[in-house]
């Protein structure tokens, strides 16, 4: 009867230590659009696959911290189950990122857990006879202190995941900076044999081999054509509209945030998509940009811009940045209102010259 009390009681307190975990990890799988993603094997595992891993580690984690009566029903296992929950859960986030270092990590942790218990038992051994019951204290001994000692550990990886799930790919001011500077640099090349067809050609000219490059390669790639797409639209040199990649889910290629002029791209479709897509996407995005600039810049009280028609295409822009129509709430209005509809034509326009580009110089070679 004791056993059955204990077995329910067990039960119980995984259900309810498990769950606010659970809920949490949830709502920002859910709100960020966010899924686990291991981009050198590929492997995505989607919202739902997120979730059931999230499930099978809190449960795990608390089966073992149960099953310990040195952890269970003690207010220090409690606290140290829920922790090394959450901080196996971000472990998980960290390891997207660094599979060796993952590796190595468990590795050693198995190896550090088996002499960790061969030590205990040493030290008993030496003091009384090592009985089947002392074995299991042991144990249970080895796998508490563990227990505590992971809380300790994975302290570091934890909040590197966490960093670098919503940090990791926003570029510093001093990074883009870089950047451009390395963008402007004179090609010498390109200029001894004049064959600057597309401005800046030498800085797009991975473009032939797309399919080669890495995830790194290809966002220097869209950043210079970023760049190129800035001069081409006329957006002042002063305005600084910076390109980085985001972890979305997989209804989102990208986006643009006008009040930090700055432009995301899907981590995934970057490191999956064809380039045509790619393409379509930053070129779209960056007319994105160029109308913001356009409304932001226009002196709409002035007789000539209310009532010339030259200007009636930025009049229907400034009124859609007004009531902008999102595409949860209605798609189709969205899908057609002025500044998704010039954006759209604005990318297949462009992307022609880009794969026209392509196809020349591969012909060529």
């Amino acid at each position: 009867m004791k056993k059955q009390e204990e077995r329910k009681l067990s039960v119980f307190r995984i259900f309810f230590q498990t769950v606010p975990i659970l809920f949490a990890f949830g709502i920002i799988i859910a709100f960020e659009g966010y899924d686990l993603y291991f981009a050198d094997f590929d492997l995505s595992f989607g919202y739902v696959g997120s979730l059931i891993v999230a499930i099978f580690i809190c449960f795990t984690t608390q089966l073992f911290i149960n099953r310990n009566p040195m952890l269970n029903n003690t207010k220090t296992g409690i606290v140290a189950g829920t922790i090394l929950t959450i901080e196996l859960l971000l472990f998980l986030l960290f390891a997207q990122y660094h599979l060796l270092l993952t590796g190595v990590f468990i590795v050693a942790t198995i190896l550090f857990s088996s002499w960790l218990t061969e030590k205990i038992i040493c030290i008993n051994k030496e003091k009384r006879r090592i009985t089947k019951r002392l074995k299991k204290w042991c144990i249970n001994r080895s796998r508490a202190l563990l227990t505590y000692a992971l809380c300790i550990v994975l302290m570091l990886p934890a909040g590197i995941g966490f960093y670098e799930e919503y940090y990791k790919y926003s570029l510093s001011s001093e990074e883009w900076a870089a950047f451009v500077e390395w963008f402007n640099e004179d090609s010498e090349e390109v200029k001894k044999e004049g064959k600057e067809a597309i401005p800046h050609e030498d800085k797009i000219a991975d473009l032939l081999k797309w399919d080669e490059l890495n995830v790194a390669e290809k966002e220097r790639v869209i950043r210079s054509i970023a760049l190129i797409e800035k001069e081409e639209l006329g957006i002042s040199n002063d305005v600084e509209i910076t390109v980085s990649t985001e972890k979305m889910s997989d209804y989102t290629c990208g986006y643009y945030i006008d009040s930090s002029k700055e432009i995301f791209i899907n981590y995934k479709y970057l490191n999956e998509g064809k380039l045509e897509d790619v393409l379509q996407t930053i070129l779209h995005e960056m007319h994105h940009a160029f109308v913001h600039y356009t409304v932001e810049n226009i002196d709409y009280e002035s007789e000539l811009v209310q009532n010339n028609y030259y200007y009636k295409q930025a009049r229907e822009w400034k009124e859609n940045t007004v009531n902008y129509i999102s595409s949860g709430s209605n798609y189709e209005g969205y899908k057609n209102q002025p500044i998704e509809a010039d954006a759209r034509a604005y990318a297949e326009e462009r992307v022609e010259y880009y794969l026209n580009y392509v196809y020349d110089n591969s012909s060529e070679n």
